[in-house]
């Protein structure tokens, strides 16, 4: 049997292991007592310090760390709406949302709310921002609020009964302001939070309605940065969709539409192969009974357009990246390749993505004029971005054969407060830009009492242009927010069914006498700056698609990206413009390095004659088509045969070049210089060097034997050395063998 024995050196050890372990105890003690009278002098240095000096240091720090972070603290914020924007007298009761965001990383406690109303009509617009006073309100309730954790929200619902309200069928009908502050309880440290929002009481008045045009914008999402795929397309135009919902909305509703062309040419570029709801949804648009104008493609800005000196507007060259995917008439459905699922956001996530097997003769495909056309009420309308229309913006729009422009009430004017006129041959529609901005809260608003929010105060302004007289309105829709937006549909609904509004067509608008105000810059000169950039490297791309099997791809994709970075969405208060500049300048360098020689490996080569391979990657989603230029680094290398033929670099794939090459030496160091061209001629698009090591066959062979003996030389060794130090642990451990 196994005898066990206590740890420690065993009673029959040699003299010198023993002396060894007394050597590592005393070593040990040593450290431990070192420690020990560190610890002392460190625990002596605190209690020699003066008693209060170290709390007050804490304190301190304590203190400044808290003042600290209550500065970096987002603040808590209130977001105060009437469950409806018209409260009228026959109502059960006044019902209100009060909305509490917390967002920094501390709970915010509970504390009361307290729910007042001016008995004050408001006016005029200022009266909906100005103080609320403090001696005439009359408070309606009070309730409590709960606690907020951090990082969220909570909602509050305040119900005040129809015995309870103030206002009487005596009070005069119109806009009335509402305060809501929330005190936390005496416990809490934060401070008292207030907000206000307008209600309307009884409507209008029974005055003349408001004349409203609505523009509604169609639009594709950010997230679609060229044309979608067509497993898209349903979800986009199908039945339920966004689009679906708005075009039902302004046909019903009277709204006038506003028509990006790349809508109609992201189910066209399919042909027959696009679904048949996206078709049908193109049907309809193309011959809807609304009001509608064609947008420049992808929304660009014509603005933007006018700073950097252009004298035409853009267009696209082409739509040959998405029809070869398209199926049409007198084609044959089997030579169409299916669409490729996309791998990733490089690509664009969409059409772009390539096919090796794409057929090059698209003969059968319509032409981009086909591809594009849309039928309009209002043939000749421009939308430039909000507050852009100056001169160089109108001589720009008239050169290409603009006659109407869509400008923003902040440098463009009607007189008698209207919204429609004309100027040396030039129609304005004017739109109000605080409905503009009301409208747009609603839109990109993150909740339901946010929306509710926008909703009474855009219902509110056009109280106050009715009471006004003012004979009409233009209010437009964000062209951001709309295609993202789960409430563009509700809000078109809603605003044109408040009694005092009537919906009504552009050309319906009462005219007045137009003035243009003080000149604006069309774009900032950041903008205009980045802009440039990516027109100045169009060119570049375009010189470098020679490298393709079908340059006129990446030629119609690169100005399609460019038109969609002059979109009007980003020329919004909330858009960031700076990370789509980054983004397609990051794209477009990556482009212009799509091909390349990959150099990374080492290549040995062994014998007299080979074939070394040389791998080029290409990351464009289209086949390119090279010719290659090999040339010996020195003379130990020598490349046999005739030139090589050009080679074909599948699209998002690397493939190996197959270089005959005859070795001079029996070993040393040499390597191959790459140089790849386009195949219609031009300069080299990309090159590499690939380290080549000479080695005869006998050498490598004896190299390859000694390194076998080699190893199993130390393998031995190793094997030993572990079973005799096996052995002797088994022996300091007490354990005897049976």
């Amino acid at each position: 049997m196994l005898e066990r024995v206590r740890f420690g050196t065993p009673a029959g050890a040699p003299a010198a292991k023993r002396a060894r372990s007394r050597v590592g105890a005393g070593a040990l003690a040593a450290v431990l007592a070192l420690s020990t009278v560190a610890f002392g002098a460190f625990a002596l240095g605190i209690a020699a310090s003066p008693a209060g000096a170290s709390g007050r240091g804490v304190a301190q720090h304590a203190a400044s760390r808290t003042a600290e972070t209550a500065k970096t603290q987002p603040a808590p914020a209130l977001t105060l709406a009437p469950a409806r924007p018209v409260l009228l007298s026959n109502d059960e009761s006044a019902e209100f949302e009060l909305w509490i965001e917390n967002p920094s990383d501390t709970e915010l406690g509970a504390g009361r709310v307290a729910l007042s109303l001016d008995p004050s009509r408001i006016t005029d617009e200022a009266g909906l921002d100005a103080e609320f006073p403090s001696d005439t309100v009359i408070a309606l309730l009070e309730a409590e609020t709960p606690v907020v954790p951090a990082g969220e929200g909570r909602l509050v619902t305040l119900t005040v009964p129809r015995e309870e309200w103030p206002l009487t069928t005596a009070s005069d009908a119109g806009v009335y302001r509402v305060l809501a502050e929330v005190t936390p309880d005496e416990e809490a440290a934060e401070s008292a939070l207030s907000t206000t929002a307008p209600i309307v009481w009884r409507g209008a008045g029974g005055l003349t309605r408001v004349q409203l045009t609505t523009v509604v914008p169609m639009v594709l999402p950010e997230s679609i940065p060229s044309l979608p795929r067509r497993g898209q397309l349903d979800e986009l135009m199908g039945p339920g969709s966004q689009l679906d919902a708005l075009l039902s909305t302004a046909e019903q509703r009277g709204a006038t539409l506003a028509i990006d062309p790349r809508v109609v040419a992201g189910v066209r570029v399919y042909g027959e192969s696009a679904s048949a709801a996206s078709q049908s949804f193109i049907e309809r648009l193309n011959s809807t009974s609304a009001s509608s104008f064609a947008l420049q493609f992808a929304d660009a800005d014509p603005s933007a357009q006018a700073a950097l000196g252009f004298s035409r507007l853009l267009a696209p060259e082409g739509l040959s990246f998405a029809t070869r995917f398209g199926t049409f008439a007198g084609q044959d459905p089997a030579e169409t390749p299916a669409e490729p699922t996309p791998t990733g956001e490089a690509s664009d996530g969409t059409t772009d993505q390539a096919d090796p097997t794409a057929p090059t003769d698209l003969s059968g495909a319509p032409s981009l004029a086909e591809l594009t056309a849309v039928t309009t009420s209002l043939p000749g309308t421009a939308w430039p971005a909000a507050n852009s229309v100056n001169g160089k913006v109108l001589d720009l729009l008239v050169r290409n054969g603009y006659s109407r422009v869509l400008a923003s009430g902040e440098n463009v004017s009607v007189a008698g407060g209207g919204a429609r006129g004309s100027l040396n041959g030039v129609e304005y529609l004017v739109s109000d830009p605080a409905l503009d901005a009301a409208a747009s809260a609603a839109l990109s608003a993150e909740n339901e009492t946010g929306h509710r929010s926008g909703v009474a105060r855009t219902s509110a302004l056009l109280v106050l242009r009715a009471q006004a007289g003012v004979p009409g309105a233009v209010v437009t829709l964000d062209r951001r927010a709309t295609p993202e937006s789960p409430y563009a549909d509700t809000l078109v609904n809603t605003l044109s069914a408040l009694p005092w509004v009537e919906p009504a067509a552009p050309e319906e608008l009462p005219e007045g006498a137009v003035t243009l105000k003080s000149a604006v810059e069309a774009a900032s000169p950041e903008r205009a700056a980045s802009l440039g950039e990516a027109v100045a490297r169009e060119p570049q791309v375009n010189e470098y698609s020679r490298v393709l099997v079908d340059p006129e791809n990446l030629v119609d994709l690169q100005r399609v990206r460019l038109l969609q970075l002059f979109s009007a969405r980003y020329t919004t208060p909330d858009a960031n413009f700076e990370a789509a500049a980054k983004r397609s300048a990051e794209r477009d360098e990556e482009t212009l390095n799509g091909v390349r020689v990959v150099t990374s490996t080492h290549t040995q080569l062994v014998g007299t004659t080979s074939r070394v391979p040389i791998q080029v990657r290409n990351t464009l989603p289209f086949d390119a088509l090279l010719s290659p230029h090999v040339v010996p680094t020195n003379a130990a290398l020598v490349v046999t045969g005739e030139a090589l033929e050009p080679a074909l670099i599948p699209s998002e794939s690397s493939t190996n070049i197959l270089v005959p090459v005859r070795t001079r030496v029996s070993s040393g160091e040499s390597g191959l210089a790459v140089e790849l061209s386009a195949v219609t001629g031009g300069e080299v698009v990309t090159s590499g060097m690939l380290a080549i090591s000479i080695r005869s066959s006998w050498e490598t062979v004896a190299l390859g034997s000694l390194a076998l003996l080699t190893a199993s030389f130390f393998g031995f060794g190793i094997w030993r050395s572990i079973r005799r130090r096996s052995r002797a642990s088994a022996e300091d451990t007490g354990i005897v063998a049976p």
